[in-house]
């Protein structure tokens, strides 16, 4: 991320939807910025961008203004929403005036929504149980499935995409029924195993709508 000046984190933009410009392999655009986390932009675009591009952004910020860049790369899209969704890994954390005009905060993550079938594997036990993860984010996801877990258990999540077999350590921090199923929100065990997407064979298995 670039600057060309330092700005005060008091210093706001006038507009509550911040709106971007978008540099992609010599092509340019705009975004809206829908929400945003530290590392994580939820926008809408017209631009056609598919998992795995890259992005310059550019907004102009403070007074007098000044231009401000940063970068990421989409790893999440929902079609069905006009215009469309993107969600965006940042390169490095956001800077403070986007957060300032969203609803973003320091601590929150964003969520995404997807459909990874797989099954759930608890340390010492042999026989997995199917599950359904229906949404991510940076420290961990949601699993639906019809065997409830109690919080604090620590579970593998095993799926596979067309090239991986993928086991990544969650542990279980609530549950609740949901139509004879049960919703269990996981957090990552390990900083080494988590929903960060830089794994883009995994998010092309990701669908809009779970």
């Amino acid at each position: 991320m670039t600057r060309s000046s330092q700005l005060s984190p008091t210093q706001r933009l006038a507009s509550s939807r911040i709106q971007l410009e978008i540099e992609q392999n010599g092509r340019s655009g705009t975004a809206t910025v829908r929400d945003a986390s530290p590392r994580d932009l939820l926008i809408t675009s017209q631009m056609a961008l598919a998992v795995e591009t890259p992005l310059l952004f550019r907004m102009e910020a403070g007074f007098p203004l000044t231009t401000i860049e940063f970068s990421g790369t989409v790893h999440w899209m929902n079609k069905a929403t006009i215009p469309i969704e993107f969600g965006i890994a940042l390169k490095a954390n956001a800077p403070p005036e986007l957060l300032l005009n969203t609803s973003g905060s320091i601590s929150r993550e964003l969520r995404y929504r997807c459909r990874v079938s797989g099954e759930i594997l608890i340390p010492g036990q042999t026989k997995p149980v199917p599950a359904l993860a229906i949404n991510y984010s940076r420290a961990g996801c949601c699993l639906m499935s019809e065997t409830e877990l109690r919080s604090g258990t620590e579970v593998f999540f095993i799926f596979r995409n067309p090239k991986h077999l993928h086991r990544v350590r969650l542990r279980v921090r609530w549950s609740s029924s949901n139509n004879h199923q049960f919703l269990m929100g996981c957090q990552n065990s390990s900083r080494t195993n988590n929903w960060s997407m830089a794994d883009f064979d995994v998010t092309k298995n990701l669908a809009a709508n779970p």
